[in-house]
């Protein structure tokens, strides 16, 4: 795996007709002006797997790690547990804690392709800041 500037942490339950729009928000992820990246999409449990869904194209691509995360039977169902579990996950099992950025992007959005770039150079020129909003395609 190459040096990675951005972490990006998906959440998604797929479901039948959820996986189109999961596809096209995976084909904006790779096709971003900035190449740096892990993109973690973590598997809360789908009725249709991550694997199953991705693009495979996309499958073999160091820069994709897909983790299957076991709901506890009594959980509600959030994307932000789902989120926050697999960036714990990532840091825990990849100690890639020198990654400077963390994006979300949920399964049914997609990146404009200088969308990491811009954001990255956004903060690059602003170190005060806490963050910059992504531009993101309809």
């Amino acid at each position: 795996m190459t040096v990675s500037s951005v972490f990006i942490a998906t959440p998604a339950r797929l479901t039948e007709g959820s996986v189109g729009y999961f596809q096209k928000a995976a084909d904006s992820v790779f096709r971003q002006d900035h190449e740096e990246f892990v993109w973690m999409v973590v598997d809360d449990g789908s009725p249709v797997a991550v694997e199953d869904a991705m693009p495979e194209k996309y499958i073999r691509d160091s820069r994709l790690v897909i983790y299957r995360r076991e709901k506890p039977e009594n959980e509600i169902l959030t994307a932000s547990i789902a989120t926050n579990e697999g960036i714990r996950q990532f840091f825990e099992d990849f100690r890639f804690t020198d990654i400077p950025y963390l994006t979300t992007l949920h399964t049914d959005d997609r990146l404009a392709p200088d969308s990491l770039k811009v954001r990255i150079d956004a903060l690059d020129k602003n170190p005060d800041a806490d963050g910059a909003i992504p531009n993101l395609e309809r």
